[in-house]
């Protein structure tokens, strides 16, 4: 498909619209009621600019600048209003899109508005990439009882009450939810306005927030066929999760060289995610200089409120001797390197969120997961044994995680290259390709089937 365009537009229609644009404005103002001449009808409906020739008539629909020919929309740049947030397993794969779209689409790119939460990584990673950013109140979908709950309903109802608001304003063609608490507002919104809206599941196991917007969006697009099954099987479509074009194109060796590491050590990637994962930090720094004997340690701590972890992490850096200290690196959170961080990674140790799961599966590393107990539906436990099943990742359960496991573990696997071999060549099935190109189309298909039935409304 070619995503340059939103629509097809014939070579002799595209001429013949550029010539008829003079002629189109002066109709906008002169052209009378609805009349017949010899060479065939005129129409003079609101919002309807036409040029006659004999030939064809060409319509160009001025308010939401659509070109029409014989009545087929065919070209239009769409307007995508993007949501989801609260972590970065939510806020990456809407990222991923948008790069992507933009990449493919060139100069006919759709307009992209983001809407988020005041705090949540969204913020950052929209506006490091000049996306207009449009905060909106925000309440979290808890499933056990708390205080909380009950504030967080005034929190979501002004929530969506913003959200109808700003897509009033905006007046997007359509809608893309990556689910978190941040979306739920925003796709009833979308929906009381008729617009419509594509979820994306990223997990094995439905979150909260997508199960409510299962119920209402138009279509929903799965990252595993195995999520198919919680959702209305009509509205379906296995896309696969969309993944940053950047994790692709990294250059393993200009990471080390930018950084002073040695071409002969293993490197290992640790990360708990955007907000890190306080027992995996713990677990990390209480072997560190014994990791830091077997390999180059690059450690994601992650954003929390709670604590900091980076002072934490740089506290143990200063303990360590030189030459062990110069082997480690330690940071909150890696956007634009983190592609070059990947190609270098020899194992990988993490949570089991769905971003951190499909990257490891699309860049074929070995892993060692330790998943969230707590997570909804038990989510990142069935995401790793995605991984573990197929040979990919060896995993720790966070109940028996220890300093001394973890390194028991890195041990046995950083010195057998085979197994490692033999890891990376498991991950070649898993892998779903092509998730950007197939959200985009889905995407402009339903901002068309919209087109039409407003059109034949108005």
């Amino acid at each position: 498909m070619d995503l340059t365009r939103n629509f097809h537009i014939p070579k002799s229609l595209r001429s013949s619209i550029e010539d008829s644009l003079p002629m189109l404005c002066f109709l906008a103002i002169v052209t009378p009621p609805c009349s017949q001449s010899s060479q065939g009808p005129i129409f003079a409906v609101p919002g309807l600019l036409c040029h006659i020739s004999a030939r064809k008539c060409v319509l160009l629909k001025a308010a939401r600048s659509r070109v029409y020919y014989d009545g087929l929309m065919v070209a239009r740049q769409l307007t995508v209003a993007v949501t989801g947030g609260g972590s970065g397993g939510h806020a990456n794969p809407a990222m991923a899109l948008i790069d992507g779209w933009r990449h493919l689409s060139g100069a006919a790119t759709p307009e992209f508005h983001y809407i988020g939460s005041h705090t949540g990584i969204e913020a950052q990673l929209a506006r490091s990439r000049r996306i207009p950013y449009h905060p909106i109140p925000t309440g979290k979908l808890r499933r056990y009882l708390s205080f909380q709950n009950f504030l967080d309903l005034f929190r979501v109802a002004a929530g969506a009450i913003a959200s109808v608001k700003l897509l009033w304003k905006l007046k997007p063609d359509v809608v893309f939810s990556t689910g978190g608490f941040v979306s739920v507002p925003v796709v009833v919104a979308a929906w009381l306005l008729r617009i419509p809206v594509l979820a994306h599941e990223q997990t094995t196991s439905s979150g909260l927030a997508n199960r409510i917007a299962g119920r209402i969006a138009d279509r929903i697009a799965v990252s595993f066929e195995s999520s198919a099954s919680q959702f209305p099987a009509s509205k379906v479509i296995l896309t696969g999760i969309p993944l940053r074009r950047s994790l692709f194109e990294g250059d393993g060796e200009r990471f080390r060289r930018g950084r002073g590491f040695p071409a002969d050590l293993p490197l290992i990637y640790v990360t708990g995610g955007a907000q890190g994962s306080r027992v995996l930090n713990e677990a990390v720094l209480d072997q560190l200089p014994r990791l830091l004997q077997e390999a180059i340690v690059v450690h994601q701590v992650g954003r929390h409120p709670s604590y900091d972890a980076l002072a934490l992490a740089e506290s143990r850096q200063r303990e360590l001797p030189p030459h062990l200290a110069a082997r480690y690196l330690t940071f909150q959170y890696m956007d634009s390197e983190l592609g070059d961080l990947l190609a270098a990674a020899t194992l990988l140790i993490g949570r089991s969120g769905a971003g951190t799961v499909c990257e490891a599966m699309a860049l074929a590393i070995p892993c060692v997961l330790v998943p969230l107990s707590t997570s909804a539906g038990d989510e990142q436990r069935k995401n790793a044994r995605l991984l573990t099943d197929a040979g990919q990742a060896t995993l720790i359960e966070e109940a028996d995680l220890t300093g001394d496991l973890l390194a028991d573990t890195v041990e046995g696997l950083v010195r057998s290259p085979d197994k490692l071999d033999q890891m990376r060549a498991a991950a070649k099935h898993l892998h779903v390709p092509g998730a950007i190109e197939r959200i985009a189309s889905v995407l402009q298909e339903l901002a068309s089937q919209n087109s039409r039935r407003r059109d034949h409304r108005g």
